[in-house]
């Protein structure tokens, strides 16, 4: 009797894995791709609209970026913006990406952050092909000095 019920199991599991190809299992996911990195180390002035990046097709990218702040500036109350712009299928958009920056550092080597945030950011875009996604850093009241900081950035291709 156990034959007959483990050669009937065995007739049904082999049934239930011949119905699904192995094609319908799925592969391992693969890592997104790196398209870019980039430094921008020891910087004294505002940066303005730069290339980043500009994609040779249209898909979902990832953006990282590590601002850190090595000499605080001399002005008073001073604060920076690591802004973002791309073109996605709706047309251009912008984003802050890190910021506000109090560049007084106050002992901290990454600056203040505004709201207890961190020194590093991530966007996720939609980047058309063709059209360039850049950054830029700028200040409160178009200060100029902004002491001495670094810019980092890695993008990946998600897709």
């Amino acid at each position: 009797m156990y034959k007959n019920l483990s050669l009937v199991a065995l007739v049904v599991i082999l049934g239930l894995l011949a119905g699904h190809p192995a094609s319908s299992v799925p592969s391992s996911p693969a890592s997104p791709l790196i398209v870019r990195t980039a430094a921008f180390p020891n910087q004294t002035a505002p940066i303005p609209s730069t290339p980043l990046l500009t994609p040779t097709k249209t898909g979902l990218y990832r953006v990282s970026a590590y601002m850190t702040q090595i000499v605080p500036t001399t002005t008073s109350n001073v604060t920076s913006f690591l802004e973002l712009t791309w073109t996605d299928d709706a047309g251009p958009e912008d984003t802050g990406l890190l910021g506000p920056v109090d560049l007084n550092a106050n002992g901290k080597g990454y600056g203040n952050f505004s709201g207890g945030g961190a020194p590093g950011g991530v966007a996720i875009i939609e980047a058309v092909a063709g059209q360039p996604v850049n950054f830029s850093v700028g200040a409160t009241n178009n200060v100029t000095n902004l002491g001495t900081y670094s810019v980092y950035f890695v993008v990946e291709r998600l897709n």
